[in-house]
């Protein structure tokens, strides 16, 4: 079975890789609307989630975007989550060719937003007031990166305990740098974003039906899909009892641009893998890291069941992209690694695979 999906994979792929563009300006459909997905009173300290005081009470929030099929009014829908990568501001331009490709086949699409990131859709700025019905929302806590640089801290109170566990990670003799410690500050992170994974896939199933009957989606059918950050974070939740149970996780390059920097990426990230209670598939592109295409493989490596893995190769980006990134002081690797994710040649590249894979799992 598994040598049949692979098979079907890659045929999907190079039949996919080799038409011309017919791209155009993408679209969001006109029914995305933004959704708040976890509200909940919280003490007053000891949750970084709550840093914004709404109607003088200290709450919190999540939100983000859920897209319900073109012209669908009907309920029980197949679902694909998708969990954003880095960056505290995000926008729906950035995943417009992922939501129109599975919404125009059927797929109710639900991006939620992770701690402390906020929505630029429409060049709209984000405010930290309770705004998080319309664009422009902020979700409440830290943002990984900061909350990762005051841990890392030498000074901070935790510094010790991160030392401790560095050691029994990379060896009692390793020589430990500021890289392990973000490393292994931004994966403990990406842990606890998990727990927000689960509530948006409770919140995403009790929505009721286009058509006023039964729920929205069918919790047998949703595929969990993240990129780069995102990535490593749904590698994380796939050995989690995760409610429902999603069909399919898919790694879109997790931790592609962090891998090289400590050792402590592979070793989480493979022993994540390992224990993987969904069917698990892995993709990057060749020539997006500097690690090579290690990160897609050692995932796929240490799953060892229900394992199936897409890889593409070296895509040419233009020369208005390239003097783009240039200007904006990013690498080639950098991207490819964004473009992956929001080019329409790229998205028709990876997105069929994905899809023969989904519903090969049923979705």
């Amino acid at each position: 079975m598994r040598n049949q999906l692979l098979a079907l994979v890659s045929t999907l792929t190079a039949a996919i890789a080799g038409q011309p563009s017919t791209a155009s300006a993408c679209t969001m459909p006109s029914n995305a609307r933004v959704h708040v997905y976890w509200t909940t009173a919280r003490p007053t300290s000891g949750d970084d989630r709550c840093t914004v005081q709404i109607d003088g009470t200290l709450a919190c929030h999540l939100s983000g975007w859920l897209i319900t099929p073109t012209l669908s009014t009907g309920s029980n829908l197949p679902a694909l989550v998708y969990v954003h990568g880095s960056g505290k501001a995000k926008s729906t331009s950035s995943t417009c060719e992922l939501v129109s490709y599975y919404t125009s086949r059927g797929y109710v699409v639900w991006m939620p937003y992770m701690r402390g990131v906020g929505d630029k859709t429409g060049g709209v700025t984000p405010s930290l007031q309770n705004s998080n019905l319309s664009a422009g929302f902020q979700n409440t806590g830290a943002y990984i990166d900061d909350w990762s640089d005051e841990q890392s801290d030498p000074s901070g109170p935790n510094y010790g305990w991160y030392t401790a566990a560095l050691r029994g990670l990379l060896g009692p003799d390793a020589t430990l740098t500021t890289k392990d410690y973000k490393a292994i500050t931004t994966i403990e992170y990406m842990d606890d974003e998990v727990g927000d994974v689960q509530a948006a896939l409770t919140y995403l199933v009790g929505q009721p039906g286009l058509n006023g009957l039964g729920k929205l989606v069918d919790p047998n059918r949703i595929a969990l899909t993240g990129h780069s950050y995102g990535g490593v974070t749904v590698v994380r939740g796939s050995a989690q009892p995760l409610t429902p149970m999603p069909k399919l996780v898919v790694d879109m390059s997790g931790g592609a641009l962090s891998w090289n920097s400590s050792r402590v990426w592979s070793i989480e990230m493979r022993d994540s893998a390992s224990q993987h209670q969904y069917p698990l598939m892995a993709q990057i592109v060749e020539g997006e890291s500097t690690a090579g295409t290690l990160p897609a493989d050692e995932v796929y490596d240490a799953a060892q069941t229900q394992r199936f893995i897409a890889k593409y190769s070296t895509f040419t980006l233009s020369t208005d992209d390239i003097n783009d990134c240039n200007a904006q002081g990013y690498t080639t690797e950098h991207c490819k690694h964004v473009h992956f994710m929001t080019d329409f040649d790229q998205v028709q590249r990876w997105a069929p695979g994905v899809r023969a894979v989904m519903q090969s799992l049923g979705i």
